[in-house]
């Protein structure tokens, strides 16, 4: 009998012991995850920083200029039908703004420009 309880002791400390080992593996893996998601954060910030002045400097003049011509040029292409293609490239200037706008929400990398489809 006093062999088994003596057995008993210690496989409790071989459980507690593998417990322990358990929970500070977790709680560094946790802490591996806690820093790559702060990376991801902090590059996410800073591709939505870039978005963002993207949007002011780029998308907003070339917005502002697609549209002026839209509303100018979509007139005439009732009459020229060969306008069409540079009122739908007008058109795609004019939804600029709202591509890097979600951009620069949702902090997507400077090589993929989404697209409204």
């Amino acid at each position: 009998m006093y062999r088994y309880n003596k057995l008993c002791v210690g496989c409790c400390r071989h459980l507690v012991h593998v417990q322990i080992q358990q929970a500070v593996c977790g709680m560094v893996t946790r802490s591996m995850n806690k820093t790559r998601e702060l990376k991801v954060w902090r590059m996410r910030y800073l591709y939505s920083l870039y978005w963002l002045l993207v949007l002011l400097f780029v998308a907003w003049p070339v917005g502002y200029v697609c549209a002026s011509l839209f509303v100018l040029i979509s007139p005439l292409h009732a009459v020229v039908s060969e306008l069409g293609s540079l009122v739908n490239m007008l058109k795609e200037g004019m939804g600029l703004p709202y591509r890097v706008a979600l951009n620069a929400v949702n902090g997507t990398r400077v090589t993929a420009l989404q697209s409204v489809d």
